[in-house]
């Protein structure tokens, strides 16, 4: 345990009280143990902050007193981070005794890492189909720059049309190995401090999904890869605090950013 590297574990939550027992119970039993925990509730309204600091008084708890979404509440987090690495949860994550001691284990020992993200698999034990990437090549970003002025006049009221455009961020992945990858989601991740404090954390224009693909990509700029490790497998809950129209609503609009962000450069 002397030579376990320091790091702090993050995990927002919004309405996901049951979720974050679930998850904060699972962080007791990590063979692995961070030098803090950090709780930031995105304004709930469901007593989260009584359990946390009833059942897990060890636990740094943040309340924000107007909903700032999940990107910001995580920068938000990281501010308070100790350590050589932050370790990023959502709510709904429940790690593996030796979860943190693989994922980190692989950041500290590949020098060229920036961030690095496990395996998530749901409650039935299947893979995440969404848990990483790869990025696009030349003739992908080539063929979707011309799509683009085909399907320009469509874009802003089809989401069809904007569909069929970001489908060219489509990857194939192998989940039976660790690799370096364009991406992945930040689910269950793991960051340098150094660099991430560099890049000045996470992008808080995107209020819930795909900030963890734009900050790979912010990474790759200043020369770190990022990497999933095969072997650091997490559970996913399957819990979500939004309705699942208005989940679709900020997912298309996420990535339509993410995609003119740093394929479209406009």
């Amino acid at each position: 345990m002397n030579n376990v590297p320091s790091f702090s574990v993050v995990i927002i939550s919004y309405n996901g009280r049951d979720f974050l027992r679930k998850s904060l119970k699972g962080l007791e039993q990590s063979i692995w143990h961070p030098n803090k925990i950090i709780v930031v509730d995105d304004h709930s309204s469901d007593d989260t902050g009584m359990m946390v600091q009833k059942e897990f008084p060890y636990v740094e708890y943040i309340y924000n007193e107007n909903n700032i979404g999940p990107t910001a509440s995580r920068n938000k987090g990281a501010g308070l981070a100790l350590g050589e690495y932050i370790v990023f949860l959502d709510n709904d994550i429940i790690i593996r005794p030796d979860s943190f001691e693989r994922l980190i284990s692989f950041l500290n020992a590949t020098k060229d890492a920036g961030m690095v993200g496990g395996k998530l698999l749901n409650e039935r034990g299947e893979k995440i189909f969404w848990n990483m990437g790869h990025r696009h090549n030349f003739i992908r970003q080539a063929i979707g720059k011309i799509l683009y002025f085909f399907l320009k006049p469509f874009l802003e009221h089809s989401t069809r049309a904007r569909d069929f455009l970001m489908n060219f961020s489509l990857n194939y992945w192998d989940y039976d190995k660790s690799i370096l990858v364009g991406w992945v989601i930040e689910s269950f991740i793991a960051v340098r401090i150094e660099p991430f404090k560099r890049v000045r954390g996470f992008d808080e224009q995107f209020f819930m999904f795909h900030e963890g693909p734009d900050l790979s990509e912010r990474f790759r700029k200043i020369g770190y890869k990022t990497y999933f490790v095969h072997n650091a497998l997490v559970t996913m809950l399957e819990g979500h605090s939004h309705l699942p129209a208005k989940r679709k609503k900020m997912f298309r609009v996420s990535t339509w950013r993410y995609y003119r962000k740093h394929y479209l450069h406009f």
